[in-house]
């Protein structure tokens, strides 16, 4: 079988000696690659590519809907396929477009604390007690940048007045659902001013949108800060960075404004359809439990041993408030993001563990809990490795050894004194231990692995070599 361009010839002898000859010049098109969409306005879907378009609706091609744009005028699921007049492409990704007019709003309070905002101004459902109608019989608390409510025999009782469009903190006995009869405000009709410091404000959209694309409307200052109950993302040369991807409908925010600014919320009904890569807590070498604070604070840091910077992933780091863990560090182009959780003055220590061995190392630096944002993506916050803490870490060996290929296809293999090692771990760049293996003589199969960057951590005998690699195709 032939499967890319040339010519090939075939030789077939017969038995009077006179061989035939046959030549075949084979030009293989290649198959298209699958187009991207890009958002505009309300439900305007652009293709990436120019022409040949064919768009498609839950599944389904669209008739007639073959130009480089289109407007969604019902909800449902959109893709798009390109060709080159012979191949077609595989689909797009999806995107989910929600045009059904929302007259009632449901949000889900989990047990404990979490964030919620309201994203509607009817009048009719601004009183707490019509608001938290439906959650009354497990509500305790709410906080809000203008007040706080105590449950008191099934009444709301404190100095908030009136539930307006902005993020509210709650407290809840058990599990329940707010549910009213009202209608979301347009978010590119509402504007949101942000003084300088924290502003709890509301997440209009009634679909899920990435943070960039969620505040495509303005203009965020260098080092804003936007956070959730459980993630952030600081803005750094021109982009946003860090653990918060995407802004869910009815998800509570806190923006923190290095400047007085106004904020305006896309007005995009589209939502790319796709699942967002959380980090498990089943991977993790410490548990926590937000739902037990109201209020977090934020680090971005980067990780040193005494003599130089770490390697990232080989330390997965947490916060700890005497022997209680309050937050997680995770890793993003070598930096790390916290989301600590506490109460204003809470003494913060780190410590490190070392994911291939699973030792843990004590962190010199220490802190006192303060919601004001700690460490930029140009500058962060330092934690540093204290390696005379009587742990017995060594962060290299002596041994020379290496991986090939790199970048790797399927199949890795170690190169040098095999004989020395013990053990080989692959690790993501968030700290997850992917692969152990204990048997090199075929190489080390990575074909399961998505396309990226990771660690192989290989341990031996003197000590663990770390050697970065990439992955690439399949």
């Amino acid at each position: 079988i032939y499967t890319s361009t040339g010519t090939y010839s075939l030789r077939v002898p017969n038995e009077f000696m006179c061989d035939s000859i046959y030549t075949l010049n084979l030009r293989v098109n290649p198959i298209p690659e699958p187009p991207t969409i890009k958002i505009s306005g309300k439900s305007t879907l652009i293709s990436s590519a120019e022409r040949n378009n064919q768009w498609f609706k839950d599944g389904e091609p669209i008739d007639g809907a073959t130009e480089q744009q289109y407007i969604a005028t019902e909800t449902g699921l959109y893709s798009v396929t390109t060709s080159n007049g012979r191949c077609e492409s595989d689909p797009s990704e999806e995107y989910f477009v929600n045009l059904d007019i929302i007259n009632e709003i449901k949000i889900d309070l989990p047990r404990g604390w979490s964030w919620f905002s309201s994203n509607t101004d009817e009048s009719s459902v601004k009183n707490p007690n019509v608001f938290f109608n439906t959650v009354l019989g497990n509500l305790q608390n709410v906080y809000a940048s203008t007040g706080e409510l105590e449950n008191v025999n099934g009444t709301l009782r404190g100095t908030l007045s009136s539930v307006e469009p902005a993020t509210y903190k709650v407290r809840m006995s058990n599990t329940g659902q707010i549910t009213i009869n009202a209608t979301p405000i347009e978010p590119d009709a509402y504007k949101i001013n942000l003084n300088r410091g924290w502003t709890w404000i509301p997440y209009i959209p009634t679909v899920r949108l990435s943070v960039d694309a969620a505040l495509s409307n303005f203009s965020p200052k260098e080092n804003d800060v936007i956070k959730s109950h459980t993630q952030f993302a600081t803005f750094a040369n021109g982009k946003w960075h860090g653990t918060l991807k995407e802004m869910t409908p009815n998800g509570g925010y806190m923006y923190f404004s290095t400047a007085s600014n106004v904020m305006t919320y896309s007005p995009s009904r589209v939502s790319a359809y796709n699942d967002v890569t959380l980090y498990s807590d089943q991977s993790m070498p410490w548990k926590y439990d937000e739902s037990k604070y109201s209020d977090n604070m934020t680090i971005v840091a980067k990780l040193y041993d005494e003599m130089s910077e770490a390697l990232e992933s080989v330390f997965t780091v947490g916060a700890f408030c005497d022997d209680e863990c309050r937050g997680i560090g995770q890793y993003e182009n070598g930096l790390i993001y916290f989301t600590i959780h506490g109460n204003a003055g809470n003494p913060i220590r780190f410590k490190a563990i070392e994911n291939a061995t699973g030792k843990e190392i004590e962190v010199h630096e220490s802190l006192a809990f303060d919601e004001t944002p700690l460490g930029k993506v140009d500058n962060p916050y330092r934690l540093t490795l204290s390696l005379n803490s009587g742990i017995d870490y060594i962060p290299t060996s002596s041994i020379d050894l290496n991986i090939y290929p790199n970048p790797v296809r399927d199949i890795m293999f170690i190169e040098g004194d095999v004989d020395e090692v013990t053990e080989v771990k692959i690790i993501s760049t968030n700290g997850v231990i992917l692969i152990s293996t204990k048997d090199l003589e075929y190489g080390i199969n990575v074909t399961q692995l998505n396309d990226g960057i990771y660690i192989a951590a290989i341990l031996t005998s003197d000590g663990v070599i770390y050697r970065k690699f990439i992955k690439d195709g399949y």
